[in-house]
C-alpha cells in the first residue's frame, strides 16, 4: 500500500518492466532510473554487482550528510530563543525547492511539538501520540481524523490537527474535517495553514457560524490558526532547544524528506550558528 512510503500499487501491473512500462510511479525520476537499470542488466548483460556498489556508495554518501546536520546541530545551544527557531522553520518552509516534498516540513514541525507536548503538558498526560502517516495515505482508508493524531487512555481520539501548505481555510475545508470526526470523540480539532491569511476573508462568517455549529452537535472545539503562530504558542510550552533536536532527527528520518531539503536544513543551522557566534 502507497502508505507505507515505500511502494505502490502501479507496479502490481500485468505489464513487463520494459522502458515504456505505463504504471503511473509518482516519482518519474524513480521510474525511470529503476527501469533503465534494469534495463541495462536484462538487455546489455551489464553487472548488477557494480549496481549496488553504485547504491550502497550513494547511500552512505546521504547518510555522511545527516551525521553533519547532526554535528551542526550539537553546537547549538540550550539557550536558543523561540524567534531564532521559529525564523530557521519559516526559511525551511518557505525555500524554494526545485522537487515536491516541502508540505511535509511543517507537518514535521507540529508532530515534532506534539511528542514533547506529550511529555511535559498536564493535559496530554496517559495521552499516545500516531505514528506520523505519509504525506500521500489518503486519511479515510488509513482510518485517521487528521495528520496528527492524539489518542487517549482507551485508545479513542482525544486532539487531531489537520495542516494544509499554501491554501487558506475555507468553509469547504472545514466542511470535510467534520465529516471526518463528526464520530469521534475528539476534544479539540485544529486546522493550521502556511498560508497567510489563514482564512479565506470573505468566509470567515461563515466559518465561525459552521464552528458554532460543531460545538452544539458535537461538542468538539474547533481551531483555525496560521502554523507559524501556533508553533510560536507550542514552543512557549516547551523546549525549543529541544524542539529543534526532535525536528531535525524526525526530518533525518523521513522517508518523504528529500536531500535537498536536508541541505537547506543543514544550511538554515550553520547561517544560525554564525549569528549566535557574533552575539556572544
Amino acid at each position: 500500500m502507497k502508505e507505507s512510503a515505500w511502494l505502490t500499487r502501479s507496479i502490481e501491473q500485468p505489464h513487463p518492466f520494459y522502458l515504456n512500462f505505463p504504471g503511473k510511479i509518482k516519482d518519474k525520476r524513480v521510474k525511470e532510473a529503476f527501469l533503465r537499470i534494469l534495463h541495462d542488466i536484462e538487455e546489455n548483460n551489464a553487472n548488477p554487482q557494480d549496481y549496488l556498489h553504485a547504491l550502497f556508495s550513494l547511500l552512505k554518501e546521504k547518510y555522511a550528510k545527516i551525521e553533519e546536520i547532526r554535528l551542526v546541530m550539537d553546537k547549538i545551544g540550550a539557550e536558543i530563543t523561540i524567534d531564532e527557531v521559529i525564523n530557521a522553520l519559516k526559511l525551511h518552509f518557505f525555500s524554494e525547492y526545485k522537487i515536491a516534498g516541502a508540505a511535509k516540513l511543517p507537518l514535521i514541525a507540529v508532530y515534532s511539538a506534539y511528542q514533547l507536548l506529550l511529555r511535559n503538558v498536564k493535559r496530554f498526560k496517559g495521552k499516545d501520540l500516531k505514528p506520523l502517516r505519509s504525506l500521500y495515505s489518503a486519511d479515510e482508508r488509513a482510518g485517521a481524523i487528521g495528520d496528527v493524531e492524539v489518542l487517549d487512555e482507551s485508545g479513542k481520539h482525544f486532539e487531531a490537527v489537520e495542516i494544509k501548505h499554501g491554501i487558506p481555510i475555507d468553509a469547504g475545508i472545514l466542511r470535510d474535517a467534520y465529516k471526518k470526526f463528526k464520530n469521534t470523540p475528539v476534544k479539540r480539532y485544529y486546522l493550521l495553514t502556511t498560508a497567510e491569511p489563514f482564512i479565506k476573508e470573505d468566509e470567515k462568517k461563515e466559518i465561525e457560524m459552521k464552528i458554532n455549529q460543531i460545538r452544539r452537535e458535537h461538542g468538539c472545539e474547533v481551531i483555525i490558526n496560521g502554523i507559524i503562530a501556533s508553533l510560536k504558542y507550542y514552543l512557549r510550552l516547551i523546549s525549543p532547544s529541544e524542539f529543534l533536536k526532535i525536528y531535525t532527527e524526525n526530518l533525518k528520518k523521513d522517508k518523504e524528506v528529500k536531500e535537498e531539503h536536508l541541505k537547506a536544513w543543514e544550511s538554515i543551522l550553520k547561517s544560525l550558528n554564525e549569528k549566535r557566534k557574533r552575539l556572544i
